[in-house]
């Protein structure tokens, strides 16, 4: 992995942990970005989209732990 990706990641894991999601999502995620939850057939496509998204999670979820696991 290079210097440049795993600092983002460990940029990416500290701001989750530091419940700083919606910043991340900000500084990270491109505008034209496509996700989607896991049993859900229908893609969010945009950063609009998934930003509400986001926001909802942010604002129903309560986070524990975050860790990557390789």
């Amino acid at each position: 992995m290079s210097a440049n990706i795993r600092e983002n990641n460990n940029a990416i894991i500290k701001g989750i942990q530091e419940n700083k999601i919606l910043e991340i999502f900000e500084k990270y995620y491109a505008d034209d970005v496509v996700m989607y939850e896991k049993g859900d057939s229908a893609n969010r496509v945009g950063k609009y989209q998934n930003r509400k998204a986001e926001e909802a999670f942010v604002n129903n979820a309560t986070i524990h732990e975050a860790k990557v696991i390789v």
